[in-house]
């Protein structure tokens, strides 16, 4: 008698288990293709940030520049008057 007990679905099984193994493969290769993308790029959300606080500093140092234009520019009138 064969040493091997005759199962009917064999083949499909052994033919799902590699599917499952080249499918983790595959899912491995892309994990280590993102992490040597992340290395590559290491900007993060802190860099967008603190790009986002520098622009709005720079607007408030602008607008308190124009206030004081404008301050003077009112008090130059009202010494006229």
């Amino acid at each position: 008698m064969n040493s091997r007990k005759y199962h009917p679905y064999g083949r499909a099984l052994r033919r799902r288990r590699r599917e499952e193994a080249l499918n983790e493969l595959r899912l491995a290769e892309t994990i280590a293709e993102e992490r040597e993308e992340r290395k590559a790029n290491p900007r993060d959300d802190c860099d967008d940030a603190n790009d986002a606080l520098l622009a709005m500093l720079i607007v408030l140092v602008c607008l308190r520049i124009l206030n004081a234009i404008l301050m003077e520019f009112v008090i130059t009138l009202l010494k006229k008057i």
